[in-house]
């Protein structure tokens, strides 16, 4: 039987890219949102303020730093992340967040990963572990 503790770890690898996935399809709105907004706010200013060139040059230098801001926070990151640059999602985070959202798995996915670990030098252990895989095995985490 196909019970290689490994499966969870590849349905957590596949979790993880869907997660920052999502973060990016989440902060392609985000930047969307924001720079049309803040685009239509300097817009509205200039044309009922007729600034000065200085202040002008203010108002956009302003715009430009607050895109590139919000561009680099919801898109970047998650893109880094995304290819595992820097800090990212580790596997007992992607287990807490999958048994906050699958009832059935709970603490029981952590727990499994664990116990990988521990080692795999206890025939007692890796029985365990086995056993722990054949029953989290139908659950998608995706």
């Amino acid at each position: 039987m196909n019970t290689d503790p490994n499966i969870l770890l590849e349905k957590l690898d596949q979790f993880i890219r869907k997660y920052y996935k999502n973060q990016l399809m989440k902060g392609g709105l985000y930047v969307v949102a924001a720079t049309l907004s803040a685009f239509i706010i300097a817009s509205l200013l200039e044309y009922l303020g007729h600034f000065n060139p200085t202040t002008r040059s203010v108002l956009f230098f302003s715009f430009a730093l607050f895109s590139a801001g919000i561009f680099g926070y919801y898109i970047v990151r998650p893109l880094l992340k995304l290819y595992r640059m820097g800090s990212y999602l580790s596997y007992q985070d992607a287990a807490v967040l999958v048994g906050k959202h699958f009832p059935e798995v709970n603490d029981r996915l952590l727990n499994t990963l664990q116990l990988h670990s521990v080692g795999e030098s206890n025939p007692l252990l890796i029985a365990a572990i086995e056993q722990k895989t054949k029953e989290l095995k139908p659950v998608p985490f995706q």
